[in-house]
């Protein structure tokens, strides 16, 4: 019942109904909380009463903070505050409550003298998306499932806490989150994460709960999010450079990601999705989101001749955004000839496995590595046309060392770029996957639950798979 009556409410709670010393300690659903609500088009807000049995009392905004509590009081069968709101006070609540509900029997519950404040702001918040969002819950109330690697090479399928949001924070349920070649290097110890970690920094779900600070984002929305939170403290973050930040965090890598039921993300790293855009593609717009920052460090240029080498998920989208930004034919490289075949179905030029047979007379205006093997690396630089551009795009272990030629680049003014991340290109993904720039559908190649996370991660390590999505639901 809570989860209709709540439909729509922005979840501010004015009050709750326990002291914060026992709060945490209520089962779900015994708080009552009241809370300002919108009752009609013109944003008139009323007050709503949501019981501990999940009964709720409503009233107009025009209604009585005393008739308001009256009805409450009757509800749960317990006698009206003698320090009640009057019933000349309308609007805005008063700055303290200090009546009390004695409870009559084992099922109610007392309430303590409760004073407005942002802490118990959210403590009430927490407690209201908690109920809303699984009115008809089983077993666990305060668990969910999810993916947990706990060590190198080691991955469990178990319950976890269900998140809350924080006042500036929204939980989705997760509709889908992608595996890539950060999370198979954190599966496989080669990644510095936060053990034990939650992966999946690639998602989109459903707004199920919004904290007391968030003002654009309600229940019931369709968002993808930016999953990297940069310090805004340290020298890059305040040129703007947020890619680079000094203490760089991420969902999925050193905070728990979306391979699980229920994540909770900050508002302002929210991009809203139209209702027509499948939210399991939708998950591709984080790796997108890369591509697309690639491509703006390549920047305006007249490459007439391109190479990418890696006919892989990444790869594969730098091929498609080549058309974008003028570039009409990319040629593929890779040593699969399998993976070639997606890239000759999304148009490229040509595709081989021997760069030597499609590479143009003076070599390619751009070359891009989206494989990070020394040996590929190695052949694209030797490949750069004069005055051309080679770009860094593949992710090559850290130790990963090649050889280059100064006095070429200086006599032939190569140019020799990387890109890390996405930075200002998020929202810019999503509406390219919306106006259909992008075939998500030849992108996916395999989608898996949650519970087979372990074959999942197996089917991406052997390299014959595109994108790999886990289905928590």
């Amino acid at each position: 019942m809570l989860a209709t009556c709540c439909e729509g409410n922005r979840g501010i709670p004015l009050f709750a109904g326990l002291d914060d010393s026992n709060l945490t300690d209520r089962p779900l659903g015994q708080v009552p909380i009241i809370a300002r609500t919108k009752t009609n088009e013109t944003g008139e807000h009323g007050d709503l009463v949501v019981l501990p049995n999940g009964a709720h009392v409503q009233r107009s905004p025009t209604a009585t903070r005393r008739s308001m509590v009256r009805d409450a009081a009757e509800t749960l069968h317990v006698p009206v505050p003698t320090d009640a709101p009057s019933d000349s006070e309308r609007g805005a609540p008063p700055e303290e409550w200090a009546g009390a509900f004695q409870s009559s029997s084992a099922s109610s519950m007392t309430v303590h003298s409760v004073q407005i404040a942002d802490r118990l702001w959210e403590l009430s918040q927490r407690l209201t998306a908690s109920v809303r969002r699984r009115p008809e819950s089983k077993g666990n109330d305060r668990g969910m499932r999810a993916a947990v690697i706990t060590g190198p090479g080691s991955v469990e399928i178990t319950e976890v806490d269900d998140p809350s949001p924080a006042p500036d924070e929204v939980v989705i349920e997760v509709a889908a989150s992608g595996i890539c070649g950060t999370d198979l290097e954190i599966f496989e110890g080669q990644f510095r994460a936060d053990l034990p970690v939650i992966p999946g920094h690639e998602f989109a779900g459903t707004v199920v709960a919004v904290g007391s600070q968030v003002r654009d984002l309600q229940v019931g929305d369709r968002i993808a999010a930016d999953p990297n939170v940069p310090c805004l403290r340290c020298r890059f973050c305040h040129e703007g450079r947020v890619n680079l930040c000094d203490n760089f965090s991420a969902f999925g890598v050193t905070m728990n990601g979306a391979s699980a039921q229920y994540m909770a993300v900050p508002e302002h790293l929210c991009v809203v999705l139209p209702d027509d855009l499948d939210l399991r593609h939708a998950a591709l717009i984080e790796p997108l989101s890369c591509a697309l920052h690639a491509w703006d460090r390549i920047g305006p240029q007249a490459a007439k001749r391109a190479v990418i080498y890696g006919s892989g998920t990444m790869g594969l989208m730098m091929m498609q955004l080549a058309g974008v930004f003028g570039i009409t034919g990319v040629d593929m490289v890779d040593t699969n000839p399998r993976k070639l075949e997606a890239a000759r179905d999304l148009g490229a030029r040509s595709v081989t496995t021997d760069p030597a047979e499609s590479m143009p007379d003076g070599g390619w205006d751009l070359v891009i590595d989206a494989t990070g093997n020394a040996s590929a690396i190695t052949d694209g630089l030797s490949r750069i046309a004069k005055g051309g551009t080679f770009l860094q795009f593949g992710v090559a272990a850290p130790d990963t060392t090649v050889a280059i030629n100064p006095y070429k680049i200086f006599d032939q003014e190569l140019r020799i770029i990387g890109s890390m991340c996405p930075l200002n290109s998020f929202a810019r993904s999503a509406d390219l996957l919306r106006d259909g720039r992008i075939d998500p559908v030849t992108l996916i190649s395999d989608t898996l639950p949650i519970a087979e996370y372990d074959t999942a991660i197996e089917k991406f390590k052997t390299g014959q798979t595109r994108k790999v999505l886990i289905i928590p639901a």
